[in-house]
């Protein structure tokens, strides 16, 4: 059985998520980039995407069915799983 780090309970859960660089103005739509989420607790979630993101990046993610409000995030690591297809983890800032 594999160690697992996370304290917190994983719930499965699909959504749209948009993300952008956490020193990119919220406000350049032209650069964010949308994911589908696969798994979230309170303290990180797990998504798809097309694009790789950088381990240690600071992002900005939101999602109307997720969260309330905007939130930030930094990038914990990041998987190839299919050709141009890449799952990340987020650790969300509180």
């Amino acid at each position: 059985m594999p160690f697992e780090r996370r304290s917190e309970k994983r719930t499965p859960g699909i959504g749209l998520i948009r993300y952008l660089d956490a020193e990119t103005d919220s406000r350049s739509e032209h650069l964010t980039n949308f994911a589908i989420s696969v798994n979230i607790s309170d303290s990180g979630v797990s998504f798809l995407s097309l694009k790789p993101v950088e381990k240690k990046k600071s992002i900005k993610l939101s999602s109307d069915r997720l969260w309330d409000s905007p939130r930030e995030g930094v990038v914990q690591w990041c998987s190839e799983v299919a050709p141009g297809s890449y799952r990340i983890g987020v650790l969300l800032m509180q």
